[in-house]
């Protein structure tokens, strides 16, 4: 019960903090690419997502590979 609890606060804190950092990016570049990743990173580990490919192997433009790897 401790872990779903913990689970459900750290769910709640990032939610916060993207909602934080999402009001930031509208002044701050780094922010805005912040949440970019973020979606980017949201929309391939989201259940749907996987359902959908057919393949092993998972295909991202490569651009949008080079813009995740300068963010990190």
């Amino acid at each position: 019960m401790k872990v779903l609890k913990c689970s459900d606060l750290m769910w709640q804190y990032i939610l916060k903090f993207k909602h934080g950092i999402a009001k930031l990016s509208q002044r701050y570049y780094y922010a805005w690419r912040i949440v970019k990743a973020h979606n980017v990173i949201g929309s391939i580990t989201i259940d749907e997502f996987l359902k959908t490919l057919k393949h092993d192997t998972l295909s991202i433009p490569t651009d949008t590979l080079i813009e995740l790897e300068s963010i990190m």
